[in-house]
């Protein structure tokens, strides 16, 4: 009786507060009626200036007593050296207090490695209880690259990453530090962030979830939306959620644009829907498998990239289920509907733009075939035993399937609109096709009789077609060509479709950092210029270039002068007009180079062909785990 007492004493006591605080009486301590929005930003990278766009944005909303905007920054002055406002510039780690107009600084905690767990731990910790309030935001700003790539980079700690079990690390130890047993809302303004792997690590931590399936635009979220909680402090996290993605909406109007708010604590059915999915079809898999392959080759995918290399490989999920539902309805129509439904219950909002819109809120890791599967990484993965266990049961029955294969040579037909190619299938072999792909370029002559020189170089892939007789596919003879002033150039053009007269563009580029004279040199970075593009006018709704760090995560880049982007083609050395082995291939660099941070504008034009060049066109077909067979055909067509 006397520990009853003394702890109705405490409350008594906390229950003085003014201010309209309220009493926590299992913490004993007062809270703020509102939020403590916590920012963490890992900005001593290539995303620094939009780091200053966004708390800019931050202090024209400012704290209050019912709304601390509270912000962990870490800046490297390599890519914007202005000030945060009334704070001078510096090469460290601050906690700041966003006011109205300007910012408090609380603390330089010097040179802090901002992906290392224990950090992220110690400024959630500090932040919560520096500032309780009845409802807590944590915001990771940054670089995101899904399960594989993770968030952040910290360009002075070595360019690491803060991989999802770390951050998993983070979040717990801060949480339990500070004794809070959840979030209200945990939010990744970064890239590709929105997925199933992610989600089952965090879910624990945080009761509404809110993140991007596709990659971010830099200016990210809209942080001007802060003012509803400073306007109604009793604003729920649902409702303050669904602002925040509007905002993004709003602030990027982007085809590709993607932002869902999820109930990270109302997961069951959707748990439930997709271990029964995963279950039922790796117990019939050799009967599927062919339905997945082709679904998987039209559906909607995030952080595409023509070199299978540098592909994310993420893919949606309700569109994945959508498109199996439709090519078999007694196979896959329950499932389907299970899955639509239980990703309607768990995704509480969501907004997309045109190009996007198939998409359902959460992606999922699906690689096209067995040598893109990053089988370790992968098993490491927690919650998503069932899902990788079907995965691995697709590849291997895509192993398992025939071959499929050509039966005689292409055949090229010109028209007034482009080029047809048709080649012959094998008796039988469209029962074990899973995609068909058209590559074209040009074949260039060897520089001396008999030299193993010549070389063919690709500049673009498209989707085909197949049927029980041949595959088939068509080339409008234009290549993409950027250019700025009197420097030009051809450029790689990896397109899939995304919906009625709209097409998703991938142009691979590298980027060469400032000093850096060479695709081999220090610092270069694997860049993709992303296009939308109207594929009925060629009109270019969306432009913007992404870079991928060294560990896997993906942002906007904004390039610092004296840098270059070099275009990159496939490129096939000692075939002799595609008619033997190569002596050797790749993904390279082209001797081009523009200045990365000018305009550098792009058409399509067919271009004139000089002596001994020749069109070169290569048509593949594959089976589930991606083995299959190609016919080439090389003309003056």
């Amino acid at each position: 009786m006397r520990h009853v007492i003394a702890f109705v004493l405490i409350c008594s006591t906390l229950a003085a507060c003014g201010g309209g605080q309220q009493c926590d009486s299992a913490a004993s301590k007062c809270l703020s009626p509102g939020w403590t929005v916590l920012v963490y930003m890992v900005a001593d990278n290539n995303l620094e200036p939009f780091s200053l766009y966004n708390l800019d944005q931050m202090a024209q909303v400012g704290s209050d007593p019912n709304l601390r905007i509270v912000v962990e920054i870490d800046r490297g002055l390599h890519y914007a050296a202005d000030p945060i406002g009334n704070l001078p510039a510096a090469a460290s780690t601050k906690r700041i207090l966003v006011q109205n107009g300007s910012y408090q600084e609380l603390a330089d905690l010097g040179n802090q490695d901002t992906t290392d767990p224990n950090t992220l731990a110690d400024f959630i910790s500090w932040g919560v209880r520096t500032y309780p309030s009845a409802h807590t935001a944590l915001i990771l700003w940054d670089h995101g690259g899904s399960w594989q790539g993770g968030f952040g980079e910290d360009d002075g700690s070595g360019g690491v990453t803060m991989s999802v079990a770390k951050i998993k690390t983070g979040i717990a130890s801060g949480l339990a530090s500070a004794g809070l047993a959840r979030l209200d809302l945990l939010g990744f303004d970064a890239c590709l962030m929105s997925t199933f792997e992610v989600l089952e690590s965090l879910k624990p931590y945080t009761r509404y979830y809110l993140a991007s399936e596709e990659t971010e635009p830099g200016k990210g979220w809209d942080y001007r939306k802060l003012q509803a909680a400073k306007t109604t402090p009793a604003i729920d996290a649902v409702a303050f959620g669904k602002l925040w993605v509007d905002g993004f909406v709003e602030q990027n109007p982007v085809p590709s644009v993607t932002l869902a708010l999820f109930d990270a604590q109302g997961l069951g059915d959707l748990e439930a829907a997709i271990d029964a999915f995963s279950t039922q079809n790796a117990a019939r898999i050799s009967s599927v498998a062919l339905n997945f392959a082709r679904s998987r080759a039209g559906v909607v995918e995030f952080g595409a990239n023509p070199n299978p290399a540098n592909a994310m490989n993420m893919i949606d999920l309700g569109d994945l289920s959508a498109r199996l539902a439709s090519s078999a309805p007694d196979l896959f129509g329950a499932s389907n509907v299970a899955i639509k439904a239980a990703l309607a219950k768990a995704v509480v909002y969501q907004r997309t733009g045109s190009a996007a819109v198939a998409a359902a809120g959460l992606s999922l890791y699906f690689p096209p075939s067995s040598d893109t599967y990053q089988a370790a990484g992968y098993r490491a993965v927690p919650g998503i035993a069932n899902w990788r266990t079907f995965l691995e049961a697709y590849l291997a029955e895509g192993a398992a399937v025939a071959t499929p294969t050509f039966s005689g040579v292409a055949a090229v037909t010109p028209s007034a609109s482009g080029l047809s190619i048709a080649a012959p299938l094998t008796s039988g072999a469209s029962a074990s096709i899973g995609s068909v792909k058209l590559r074209y370029g040009y074949s260039f002559p060897a520089s001396a009789a008999g030299a193993n020189d010549d070389e063919v170089d690709f500049y673009g892939d498209r989707p085909g077609a197949f049927d029980a007789a041949q595959a088939t596919a068509s080339w409008n003879r234009e290549l993409m060509r950027l250019a700025q002033g009197a420097t030009h150039s051809f450029s790689y053009f990896g397109l899939s479709e995304r919906g009625p007269n709209l097409a998703s563009v991938e142009v691979p580029l590298a980027y060469l950092p400032p000093g850096v004279g060479t695709c081999g040199g220090t610092g270069v970075l694997v860049a993709s210029r992303q296009l939308i593009i109207d594929t009925a006018s060629g009109a270019v709704q969306e432009d913007v270039v992404y870079a991928t760090g060294a560990s896997g995560s993906v942002s906007e880049l904004k390039p610092q002068a004296g840098s270059h982007f070099v275009p990159i083609v496939f490129f096939l050395v000692g075939t002799h007009k595609l008619t033997q082995a190569p002596s050797s291939s790749g993904w390279g660099c082209l001797a081009t180079q523009f200045a990365a941070d000018q305009a550098i504008a792009l058409n399509f034009v067919t271009p004139s062909l000089g002596a001994g060049v020749e069109v070169a066109l290569l048509l593949s077909i594959a089976n589930p785990a991606g083995h299959g067979d190609s016919a080439a055909a090389v003309g003056s067509y």
